[in-house]
């Protein structure tokens, strides 16, 4: 592809002066991509416009990979050595080919590769190598994935006795690579499953791991007990708390970082009989996905004209009411979305803030 073809066209567009223009191209010289990169870097808003145009100069669709359902058997057709070597992901099927996402959507060898490997013809979209990467990291986290981490974890170095839980002991096995990885994979596996909240119950033999998805929570898979010290010591090292402390309840907040956004997680400890339940509640995202507006809420016309009118009342009470995971807090954020404007004085009282607002004085 051309890069001055696109530049041209981010141009035209009004998304960038003839100056940055040729600063921009002197840089990169034909290396598009980086371009794009830059340009979404210093427009953010534009993104979506920037990759569409890109795409565009390409001749194929753009599709970005946060907002686009993933079929998970069609992911598993394509090794993940692969997808992470070529920058690319099997998104969906339909009728008899694939659909994938690729960095480099008009590499043929690549795609060839990818053809045979999937046993069906492939069709290239488009998607930033930034997307792709966290899609990856997402997609092929699965629950055998995550007894194969536990298996490679060297428990017996790791388990701790009552008398050996010093900070020091806590802090060296929460410390462990493989405690790092599997902590950061339960993360992943409950963002893939879209999970509100993840619940880490130990029993006496084992630790039960369940998920609450659509408000309705669903057991999803078991851990070696003597994971338990480890996995709350890790847990409480990314969130701030004493790790040491196992006799009282304890919160805190945790920021899973990935390569185009961070999920804010929350985390309450409350000590059992077996030793400390963690429950751990995944708030979204705190930079890349913005908060919805209410146009994108599904409401009738009906019920988004009321909800409407009621937030553009000058006094007043409303409620928003549902189970865990309906999306009241979606909504209550959405709702500020449509009165935050410069002339407009917005002041909230959070326990906890569970997503941070430009524009919004936000107090806890």
């Amino acid at each position: 592809m051309r890069s001055d073809t696109f530049i041209k066209l981010v141009v035209d567009r009004g998304l960038l002066s003839p100056e940055q223009a040729k600063r921009i191209s002197l840089k990169h010289g034909k290396t598009t991509l980086a371009m794009l990169e830059e340009l979404i870097g210093l427009n953010e808003a534009a993104k979506a416009d920037l990759c569409q145009m890109y795409g565009d100069t390409l001749g194929v669709a753009y599709i970005d990979l946060s907002r686009t359902f993933i079929q998970p058997d069609v992911v598993k057709l394509l090794p993940r050595d692969f997808a992470v070597k070529h920058q690319l992901i099997a998104v969906y099927r339909f009728a008899d080919s694939v659909t994938i996402a690729a960095a480099d959507p008009l590499n043929l060898t690549v795609l060839g590769d990818a053809s045979r490997l999937a046993s069906l013809p492939v069709n290239a979209v488009f998607s930033l190598p930034s997307e792709i990467k966290d899609a990856i990291e997402v997609e092929y986290t699965t629950v055998s994935v995550l007894e194969e981490a536990q298996a490679h974890i060297e428990l017996k170095h790791l388990f701790v006795e009552e008398a050996e839980a010093t900070p020091e002991r806590l802090a060296g096995v929460a410390a462990d690579q493989g405690i790092i990885q599997l902590t950061r994979q339960i993360l992943i596996g409950a963002l893939k499953e879209r999970a509100s909240d993840i619940h880490i119950e130990p029993s006496e033999h084992d630790i039960r791991v369940r998920l609450r998805i659509d408000g309705e929570l669903q057991e999803r898979y078991h851990l070696d007990r003597r994971l338990l010290a480890p996995l709350s010591s890790r847990l409480k090292l990314m969130a701030g708390c004493n790790i040491a402390e196992r006799r009282r309840p304890q919160d805190g907040r945790i920021a899973l970082v990935l390569a185009t956004r961070s999920i804010d997680v929350r985390l309450s400890t409350v000590p059992a009989i077996n030793g400390e339940k963690i429950a751990l509640r995944l708030l979204g995202s705190m930079r890349g996905r913005s908060i919805p507006f209410l146009e994108e809420l599904d409401f009738s016309k009906a019920n988004l004209a009321t909800v409407k009118q009621i937030a553009g009342s000058p006094n007043g009470v409303f409620f928003v009411t549902g189970p865990t995971g309906s999306g009241k807090t979606t909504t209550l954020y959405a709702v500020l979305n449509l009165l935050n404007r410069p002339g407009v004085n917005v002041m909230t009282i959070e326990d906890p803030v569970e997503y941070r607002l430009p524009g919004i004085n936000q107090y806890r």
